[in-house]
């Protein structure tokens, strides 16, 4: 059991449930002797509680606020009604007092107004950790370091603050951006105070979740610190990324920037709000500006083509829900990259039932396009002529591109189903759909209508959607066929345009640019070789008008007759024999014999010559021998 408590706890315990009031707006300078000293002239002051956060692990700092608790209820109610009007100071800062309520007074009441639309006069409550008691109320653990500053911070429409007017004029407020949404007013206290004196510190929040924006105004005392900040904060768009897990900070660099958890923040000098929302500009998920109008090479600006509301979200099915949850954030992990971008002339098409082929998606396409052109207009053919960073002047009035169903190639060039592959017999052959399939468009306009039309249609879920039969047909509801809510939906085609790889892409664009140019060229070559008459041609046309007295006909006559035909055959094979040119084959053999027959005559000349000369020779030798005898 807890320990009894003493008469003097017991009596502070009483007190804090009814003579407690909350300080707001409280200088992280101020104690609680400081607390002390500037209540006490409105009564007794029982106990001062400031809540504390602790940001390192050692340090810790309080959170903006404290707790004030007076002797009897008058003596609360006037230090409340005093102080309401800003004339109290601590630390050399105005403060503001108001009644602590409980925890759940302080949920009704921010519901109450964010229904009639009345902040004045609201007192709200910290969530103190700390606090020993259960019972009392505790400050909302937000980081705003007041409610009032909250509800000026959420009436602005470019996160810029409600305050004074010399606040912007006096150039001493700064605006940061790309802060952790987790960032304290400590850590960012600790960020900007090596700059100079701070003054404010406004963390922006939405309205309807009291989570940070992952901005912030900080004003500065004297506008040298503002431009210190100012100039610590530039820095190149392609420096490196810097990972901390601590705050970091050099105010005598120049060019590493203000880093804090790992985040480069982005430093502004804030401006009022006409002139912010003429700066308002769209970010990705990556917190670059994505520019509707103007250039925009991944076509970013159809990241969201395609989304359903939260109606719309209700009445799906869960296998749907995961379908569109799973497309979605494949597409926001690829479009981190640089590499990829949205293709606007592609779409994808989920959630489709297997039982459909191509020749029903043609129809389907065919008929999503003629109805869907409607809800297509001539500016969002101009904006993707902007988004080129091309000349749009030329495009307006244009109109949208029209579409014929009876050309439906022309407008379609590609048309691709995703299935299965099997082998049968050894053989891959495609199977069944995986329920998936992409669809190429000649014209971004039917593409985009073809999108609005099909998407979330209900009118479609019947024949074409993946158990779209199944959810009409009177039985037992399928189990993939239930909402979230239990009750059973109708599935529908989840449509959007498809994200690519640009490398691929170009790659794939010049293979089919490479048989398009081949197909061209065959094409050509063809129509060449038939107007072109071949060489049999020209002799035969040659040898007519030859036969005709050399006068050209103004056409050809073809004789059809059997005569004709062979006497024509017959001349052509007699000319043929006459002027058909020697080959070499021939011609060697010619050659060849003309060089035996000049051998053959060598050879007999040589012979009688031989034969002459022998028969001389052994008659003068018989002689000579005759005349040498001795007897003689």
């Amino acid at each position: 059991s807890e320990p009894a408590l003493t008469e003097e706890e017991e009596t502070l315990r009483r007190a804090k449930k009814r003579n407690r009031v909350i300080v707001r707006n409280l200088s992280f300078y101020a104690k609680a002797s400081h607390l002390r000293a500037a209540l006490s002239a409105y009564g007794t002051v029982l106990d001062v509680h400031i809540p504390t956060v602790k940001t390192s692990s050692k340090a810790t700092t309080h959170r903006g606020f404290a707790f004030v608790t007076y002797s009897t209820v008058g003596e609360a109610q006037r230090a409340v009604d005093v102080c309401s009007k800003g004339e109290v100071e601590v630390k050399g800062r105005r403060v503001a007092v108001d009644w602590s309520v409980s925890k759940d007074e302080h949920k009704r009441g921010r519901e109450v107004e964010k229904e009639d639309d009345d902040k004045e006069g609201e007192s709200s409550e910290g969530d103190d950790s700390s606090d020993d008691s259960s019972d009392d109320g505790s400050e909302d653990g937000s980081d705003d370091s007041s409610d009032e500053e909250e509800e000026k911070e959420q009436e602005t429409k470019k996160e810029t603050k409600k305050e004074a007017p010399n606040d912007v004029s006096d150039s001493c407020t700064i605006f940061l951006r790309n802060l952790p949404f987790d960032a304290t007013q400590k850590q960012i206290f600790d960020l900007c105070i090596p700059y100079g004196q701070v003054d404010k510190i406004f963390i922006v929040t939405d309205p309807s979740t009291s989570m940070s924006k992952g901005t912030a105004f900080v004003k500065f005392k004297y506008k040298a610190a503002a431009d210190r900040a100012l100039e610590a904060g530039k820095v190149e768009e392609d420096a490196p990324f810097v990972q901390s897990k601590d705050v970091q900070f050099d105010a005598n660099s120049t060019n590493a920037g203000i880093i804090l958890n790992g985040r480069r923040v982005l430093v502004d000098l804030a401006v009022d709000r006409e002139q912010a929302g003429k700066l308002k500009v769209e970010r990705d998920e990556d917190g670059k500006a994505v520019k509707k109008v103007g250039r925009d090479k991944r076509n970013l600006y159809l990241k969201n083509e395609g989304q359903v509301g939260r109606e719309g979200w209700e009445e799906m099915t869960k296998l749907e829900q995961e379908k569109r949850q799973t497309a979605d954030k494949d597409k926001n992990t690829k479009l981190r990259s640089p590499l990829f971008f949205i293709n606007p002339n592609r779409l994808s098409i989920r959630n489709l039932d297997k039982a459909v082929d191509e020749s029903a998606l043609k129809k389907l396409i065919v008929t999503g396009i003629t109805r869907g052109l409607v809800k297509v207009e001539e500016d969002d053919c101009v904006n993707l002529i902007k988004a080129k960073g091309e000349d749009f002047r030329a495009f307006v009035g244009a109109g949208v591109p029209t579409f014929d169903p009876k050309n439906v190639k022309l407008y379609i060039p590609s048309l691709y189903i995703d299935r299965e592959v099997v082998e049968v017999e050894g053989k891959k052959k495609t199977g069944a759909s995986r329920g998936y399939a992409f669809v190429e468009f000649s014209e971004h306009a039917h593409a985009l209508a073809c999108l609005r039309e099909l998407n979330y249609n209900k009118t479609y879920s019947k024949d074409y959607a993946a158990f779209g039969g199944k959810s009409s047909n009177g039985k037992k509801v399928d189990p993939k066929l239930v909402g979230m809510d239990g009750s059973p939906k109708t599935p529908t085609l989840c449509v959007e345009f498809t994200v690519e790889n640009k490398a691929k892409a170009k790659k794939q664009k010049e293979r089919i640019d490479k048989v398009k140019g081949n197909t061209i060229k065959q094409i050509k070559e063809t129509k060449k070789k038939e107007k072109t008459p071949s060489r049999g041609a020209k002799q035969r046309e040659k040898k007519r008008l030859l036969r005709e007295g050399g006068a050209p006909a103004a056409a050809p006559v073809v004789d059809k007759s059997e005569k004709a035909a062979k006497r024509q055959k017959k001349e052509k094979v007699v000319d043929a024999k006459q002027k058909r040119p020697k080959n070499k084959a021939m011609m060697a053999d010619e050659e060849d014999k003309a060089f035996e027959k000049m051998v053959q005559e060598y050879k007999v000349g040589f012979q009688k010559e031989g034969k002459g000369k022998e028969q001389k020779g052994t008659k003068e030798k018989k002689k000579s021998a005759a005349d040498s005898r001795w007897f003689d």
